[in-house]
């Protein structure tokens, strides 16, 4: 006769360390589908846009096919710095609800625009391309003569110049400008140079040491209203470098 084989069976300990295992494997189970009933979301909002719109920020996190879910948006996108919005700086993620998501918007500061195809196309700091609007934005420089290659404008990507150091140029000047609510009537860029205009007065900054020759523009024009009120010309600050440099203003005509 052959010999009968024994069945293994499971020590008590084993049972126990199965079930404890399948114990926690459904209570993770549990607690996620929990985690998906309680937290889906039903509305997002948007507060801080200011140039862009919140449209374009929906629509962003919209893409994220996993955004149904309020919790995951908030792991995800609370104090993102990248992959955002071409106009956007930082998120920041708020949970007024289990399911209602306020998304908390820094825009990137604008630096000037250009006109492009019957649109006003406005970049960043670095030149990068950030909104598009049908209407000029107040208090924002149109900058003139930046030769643009139009054909390879995307926004999120920084606009094509010959030299690219003129965005630096035009953030260091704009910055100082606003940092003395100095509001020229008009901002031309000449290759690399720097000129603005305030009514009929031209001030020269040339290609360099912008902050400091802007700086001198308020003292030079009180004295010149003090002196000559009204008086057109050319104020000459490219050669500008130091304190005890001398500084020329040229009537017009002369």
């Amino acid at each position: 006769m052959g010999k009968r084989q024994r069945k293994s069976k499971m020590s008590p300990k084993a049972k126990r360390t199965a079930l404890n295992m399948l114990i926690v494997i459904m209570s993770v189970a549990i607690v996620f589908f929990a985690l998906l009933l309680i937290f889906q979301t039903r509305e997002i909002s948007v507060v801080g846009t200011v140039h862009s719109s919140d449209a374009d920020v929906l629509r962003w996190i919209n893409q994220d096919n996993l955004s149904i879910n309020s919790l995951y948006i908030f792991l995800r996108y609370h104090n993102r710095q990248t992959d955002l919005p071409p106009a956007v700086e930082r998120v920041t993620v708020r949970l007024q609800s289990p399911w209602q998501v306020e998304l908390q918007v820094v825009e990137k500061p604008v630096y000037g625009y250009v006109f492009y195809r019957y649109y006003w196309l406005y970049f960043d700091r670095n030149g990068i391309a950030s909104i598009v609007t049908e209407e000029p934005i107040p208090d924002i420089l149109y900058i003139e003569g930046l030769d643009i290659d139009t054909e390879e404008i995307k926004l999120g990507e920084m606009l094509l110049v010959e030299d690219e150091s003129i965005f630096n140029s035009i953030r260091e000047t704009v910055s100082m400008l606003n940092e003395l609510t100095l509001q020229p009537d008009r901002f031309v860029v000449v290759e690399d140079s720097i000129t603005l205009y305030f009514g009929e007065r031209r001030v020269l900054l040339g290609n360099r040491g912008f902050r400091d020759r802007v700086a001198q523009i308020p003292p030079i024009f009180a004295e010149l209203e003090e002196r000559y009120p009204e008086q057109s010309g050319t104020l000459h600050l490219e050669r500008y470098e130091h304190s005890d440099a001398l500084i020329r203003f040229v009537p017009s005509g002369n």
